[in-house]
């Protein structure tokens, strides 16, 4: 459900302009770990005080199922990929 809505709002700012060309996240547990890794985010660093920072260039957004085909094509439309 968290990763539905917050694919639902990228679209909505999407339809109206608003495009994010990163994403970052730190994960702090291993299920928030799994998560960044099923979203094909690339682990970059430990965080200075707690857990892994994880990195998605949002120009080159994967197709995935956890990614919706509207928002994969929004992201491809205004970066060309």
């Amino acid at each position: 459900m968290l990763s539905d809505a917050f694919a639902n709002n990228l679209i909505y700012l999407a339809n109206n302009d608003i495009y994010f060309p990163e994403m970052c996240a730190t994960a702090f547990t291993p299920e928030g770990e799994q998560l960044c890794k099923t979203l094909r985010m690339e682990h970059i660093t430990m965080h200075a005080k707690r857990g892994k920072v994880f990195y998605l260039n949002m120009r080159q957004l994967p197709a995935s199922i956890f990614y919706k085909q509207e928002l994969i094509n929004l992201y491809s439309n205004k970066y060309k990929i």
